[in-house]
């Protein structure tokens, strides 16, 4: 299955967490579709994005 790269709710697999967050926000979208040129790699959420930061401030070593 392919996506048209014009189509809004898409982010490419090099994009980043932040890049995704922009563009759920500038778009409304809760989920976005993740691929790699044209083909589809699965969906991302708020959810999963909110996870992977959470556990890298876990993981982040706390200052002193």
């Amino acid at each position: 299955m392919t996506v048209p790269r014009r189509s809004k709710g898409v982010i490419q697999v090099r994009d980043t967490l932040e890049d995704a967050a922009a563009a759920m926000v500038r778009g409304g979208f809760r989920h976005l579709v993740v691929l790699d040129g044209d083909e589809v790699l699965g969906i991302i959420s708020v959810r999963d994005i909110l996870r992977m930061w959470s556990e890298q401030r876990a993981a982040s070593p706390t200052p002193a």
